[in-house]
């Protein structure tokens, strides 16, 4: 069922926008979360090599960067939301020093852990929607956003 991956300092253990097979437990390091970012660049004016003159030119066009957004550590984990979701890889994953992973492909981690993460995933879901800020989010992007949160336990 579980296997073990070494990463070097720098190595992608996963890309964004690849179909995902494997759920990643980080026994020992540092990820970084890189997830693409849109970035509009604009073209206001272009210039006549023959007489110099310019003509005014409103082109907008949008790439897509890779910003990192949040970092994981020792006993965190990753890669289930493309197995929760049938979907592709939705951020880029980069190790920040060497990583010792423990790995699940899909078949042992739907055995193992699917319904426990998926439960978890649709009350944090429930949970944001109640909020009124993200109300009118969609599921994805709700499921995206709660990488971002660490639970805090208050006595």
């Amino acid at each position: 069922f579980l296997t073990y991956q070494y990463c070097e300092k720098g190595a992608k253990v996963m890309q964004y926008g690849e179909i995902g097979s494997t759920f990643y437990i980080i026994l020992q390091g540092k990820v970084g979360i890189q997830i693409p970012i849109a970035v509009q660049k604009q073209a206001d004016a272009l210039t006549n090599p023959k007489d110099n003159s310019k003509t005014e030119v409103k082109k907008v066009e949008t790439e897509l960067i890779l910003t990192e957004v949040a970092t994981l550590s020792t006993g965190k984990s990753f890669g289930e939301l493309a197995l929760l979701t049938n979907r592709p890889r939705s951020a880029t994953i980069v190790c920040k020093e060497p990583c010792h992973l423990a790995c699940l492909e899909r078949a042992s981690y739907e055995y193992i852990l699917k319904q426990r993460e998926q439960k978890e995933l649709n009350w944090m879901i429930n949970f944001l929607w109640s909020i009124p800020l993200f109300s009118q989010w969609t599921k994805r992007g709700l499921a995206k956003l709660h990488y971002y949160f660490t639970p805090r336990i208050y006595n």
